[in-house]
C-alpha cells in the first residue's frame, strides 16, 4: 500500500515538474520555429514596382 502510494505521488511529481518546464521553453520554440517559417513566407521582390 505504501509502495503504491510512494508511486502515485513521483508520478505527480514528474509531471508537475514537465508542465511548469512548458511555459519556460514556450518563447523559445515559437523563435525556433518562426524562423523559418519567416524566411519561408518572406516576399520573393523587394522593389516597389512588384
Amino acid at each position: 500500500m505504501i509502495a503504491l502510494f510512494a508511486f502515485s505521488r513521483a508520478v505527480q511529481d514528474l509531471v508537475a515538474r514537465r508542465v511548469a518546464l512548458f511555459p519556460t521553453l514556450a518563447p523559445a520554440i515559437a523563435i525556433l520555429v518562426g524562423i523559418p517559417l519567416a524566411v519561408a513566407l518572406k516576399p520573393r521582390c523587394r522593389s516597389p514596382d512588384c
